[in-house]
């Protein structure tokens, strides 16, 4: 979700609780003249309908407001979220860290590839509320080490996954499994033929995910840390996808 549809959302919660606040003050006003002997005619046929009136409304809004702040958007990045994202990859080293995987450490990923993908529009924000949960980039990027991938996908038309990491307070939640479909409803909204990327062999768990997610093996690749497998994932629009690919996603 965008930031104008963002904006959209904070003025309606700003609207809805204005009305509920000057309904909650009328309420008021009325019980207390009532109690005040003043309305007491008035007040059974008048507050006999706002009190349930006004309880339903603000059971609506509290549900609404529960599922505002627990569905995910999806944002790019920009310069002033610099240091959020660094601190959540900081977070995911230490985390991979401590699981045994010599994956990212002080070298890569840098506050330099941060800055460089917020700067080419490439860094999405993955949020839930206010809180960023996970991040990742896309663009047309790869090493040198994949040209020797078998990749199906011999068109121009193919981007690059990097970088996807959750906040590890909010592993297991499902929200990466969640983002990778995003990121194909995205693919095929802007056309790309296929997505590719490199996962670390001595990551399993973010192996599954991707292999759960419907990306194929295209290679090995070696780069400072080891040993990374090549994957890809080819992208039909809905009315191409084929059947054997249909009942993989």
């Amino acid at each position: 979700m965008d930031n104008k549809t963002n904006l959209k959302i904070k003025k309606y919660n700003m609207i809805m609780w204005s009305f509920l606040g000057a309904v909650s003050l009328i309420i008021l006003v009325l019980t207390v003249l009532s109690l005040a002997g003043v309305m007491k005619v008035l007040y059974s046929p008048v507050l006999g309908i706002l009190i349930p009136l006004i309880m339903v409304l603000s059971a609506c809004s509290q549900i609404r407001a529960y599922f505002m702040e627990t569905m995910f958007f999806y944002e790019k990045a920009q310069e002033s979220d610099k240091d959020a994202v660094m601190e959540l990859l900081d977070a995911v080293k230490e985390d991979m860290a401590q699981n045994g995987i010599d994956q990212w450490d002080e070298v890569y990923p840098s506050i330099a590839d941060v800055g460089e993908d917020i700067r080419e529009g490439t860094l999405t924000l993955v949020k839930q509320g206010r809180d960023l949960t996970a991040v990742y980039t896309i663009n047309r990027k790869q090493e040198s080490a994949y040209k020797f991938g078998d990749f199906k996908d011999d068109s121009d038309d193919y981007v690059v996954l990097h970088r996807l990491c959750v906040n590890p307070k909010y592993q297991g939640m499902g929200i990466a499994a969640g983002t990778l479909k995003h990121i194909d409803e995205q693919a095929v909204k802007e056309g790309w033929s296929s997505i590719r990327l490199d996962v670390f062999t001595k990551n399993p768990r973010a192996v599954k995910l991707y292999e759960n997610a419907g990306y194929r093996y295209a290679g090995d690749a070696y780069f400072r840390k080891g040993k990374f497998l090549l994957m890809e994932k080819l992208i039909y629009a809905k009315d191409e996808c084929p059947q054997d690919i249909s009942s993989e996603a």
